[in-house]
């Protein structure tokens, strides 16, 4: 015949009470953890970077400025326009090969300056960059690299934030319902202990 489960007062059961509150601290901490992670390789989206070299001089208004390309900044050059709020830039680029403007890639701006569109060369050289606009807009030619480096960083930051998250929730309602159930059986596993040692608790 099994035992009885003794009668026992919540503050008795095992685990104890405040490894419910334990579980809660598991979403934060692991979120926390993988902002380290990030931090320690160089991928955290909230730290401060340097901002792109500029490949020509800034055009205030209308007027123009040289541009000079290498091959390695072919497939990573951009043109970029202040202030953010800015409408569309009409610029236009000539030189020894065809330069034209395509749709950027990724969004990425930093003081007042905004990625406007990317820049298609394919021809290394000395460029003319001429644009037209009021005299409160400016235009620079600037490499895209940290722009994509930037968005590489966002898009690794998000996924640790959501994903660690609902990793850390996942966790803690795993923790809550273990503990509710050791707790739930702690009597019966008592009685069962009581009952293999013969009679004693």
């Amino acid at each position: 015949m099994s035992p009885v489960p003794p009668r026992m007062a919540s503050k008795d059961l095992r685990p104890r009470r405040r490894w419910f509150a334990v579980a809660l601290l598991i979403p934060p901490t692991v979120v926390g953890i993988g902002l380290l992670l990030l931090t320690l390789t160089g991928m955290n989206a909230f730290r401060s970077y340097p901002p792109p070299e500029f490949l020509s001089g800034q055009v205030q208004g209308t007027g123009s400025s040289t541009v000079d390309l290498t091959t390695t900044d072919l497939d990573s050059v951009g043109l970029y326009i202040r202030p953010t709020e800015a409408d569309g830039a009409a610029c236009s680029m000539d030189g020894p090969g065809t330069a034209w403007f395509a749709e950027r890639e990724v969004n990425h701006g930093w003081d007042g300056w905004r990625l406007e569109y990317a820049l298609e060369v394919d021809t290394p050289g000395s460029y003319t960059l001429t644009c037209r606009g009021s005299s409160d807009v400016s235009f620079v030619v600037a490499e895209t690299r940290t722009a994509q480096e930037a968005d590489r960083r966002g898009l690794t930051t998000a996924l640790t934030l959501f994903g660690g998250f609902a990793l850390g929730v996942l966790g803690m309602f795993v923790m809550i319902i273990t503990v509710g159930i050791l707790r739930g059986t702690y009597p019966s596993r008592v009685a069962e202990r009581a009952r293999r040692n013969g009679g004693r608790a």
